[in-house]
């Protein structure tokens, strides 16, 4: 049962964050290859409620502005919306991972909410879905909205990767290393999914490593719980970093970049990208909270059947939605705890 899910303060390494970070770390040593993100760049978003860039004080207001102080001043705190996605070749991709970053670049803070895959969500054309319906229902702005509505906060910007992009990633740097802890067997011939692990350290190129990371049921145990899967998740991301961090090279920042300008979607700017890249190479210690959705697992009527659903009460949503203001305050708050 998934009454209370837990985060650990790992999370940050899960599947959009780290991938962040890798994109912002590229924009700081190689943003002069705008070509990039004019191939990442989301232009038609719609999702331009707040301008992350704050204003120059006026001209003759307080102290001058010094030189480098304009490139150096922090975006305002912002919303992200991470996706992780599984699109299969099909032209209606399905969100397999979904967070909200709350980022805030003047306490260098990261405050991270997982919304469960089973969620159950009112949308304003569909009704009751499961919140990782509703990428394939209507795409990221559908996702927005109805987040927007189920926690009553605006998203202000948004990052997409799909899966094949996660695994040709792992390949462009060689693989990772991973301690598989028991032997995962898994086939489905209906959509193509063979999954055959075995358990101790090793070397997983970018199919067995994306196989380890969304493996859940079995053919030869007992199926995972969510909770194991996250755990694996956060395991191959920090694999991924560590990896990156030591085979970043110029040999291979060429194809990097390539994959990213393939899979990687954004509505943050290059500006944006680059202040955040200034940010991180300045500040490499991030103080990480987490949020926990707290619900009850129910079995509900959807359309002709009964599925299972996660169910998240009013009183929580409004909890869940003070922190998140709070994570994006100017000013240091109480920490919101394990």
């Amino acid at each position: 049962m998934r009454a209370l899910l837990k985060w650990k303060k790992s999370l940050l390494f899960f599947v959009g964050v780290p991938i962040l970070l890798l994109l912002i770390s590229l924009a700081y040593g190689m943003y002069q290859y705008k070509h990039l993100f004019d191939r990442i760049y989301d232009e038609g978003s719609e999702n331009r409620q707040m301008s992350l860039v704050p204003e120059p004080p006026p001209i003759g207001v307080g102290n001058a502005v010094k030189k480098g102080e304009e490139r150096s001043r922090k975006l305002r705190p912002f919303t992200l919306l991470i996706l992780g996605i599984d699109s299969r070749g099909e032209a209606k991709a399905r969100s397999d991972t979904m967070m909200i970053a709350a980022i805030n670049p003047i306490l260098h803070k990261v405050t991270l909410l997982s919304i469960p895959r089973d969620t159950r969500i009112k949308t304003i054309k569909y009704g009751h879905e499961k919140i990782n319906h509703t990428m394939f229902l209507g795409g990221v702005p559908l996702v927005e909205d109805t987040l927007e509505s189920f926690l009553g906060i605006s998203i202000d910007r948004y990052i997409t990767i799909d899966f094949e992009g996660f695994r040709r990633l792992i390949d462009a740097l060689g693989g990772i290393e991973v301690d598989v802890k028991k032997r995962m067997k898994y086939r489905d011939p209906s959509d193509g999914t063979d999954i055959n692990l075995k358990p101790g350290k090793q070397r997983l190129n970018g199919k067995e490593a994306l196989d380890y990371a969304r493996y859940r049921k079995s053919d030869i145990g007992r199926d995972d719980s969510d909770f194991e899967r996250i755990a694996r998740q956060q395991q191959v991301m920090r694999a991924l970093l560590k990896k990156a961090e030591k085979n970043l090279t110029l040999f291979n920042l060429s194809d990097l970049m390539d994959i990213l300008g393939d899979h990687v979607k954004t509505d943050l700017t290059q500006e944006e990208l680059e202040r955040l890249a200034h940010d991180y190479q300045e500040n490499k210690i991030i103080k990480l909270e987490n949020i926990t959705l707290s619900g009850k697992d129910r079995f509900l009527p959807y359309k002709g059947h009964i599925l299972y659903f996660f169910v998240v009460e009013a009183g929580e949503r409004e909890r869940v939605r003070n922190l998140l203001k709070n994570a994006l305050s100017e000013h240091e708050t109480n920490p919101i705890g394990p």
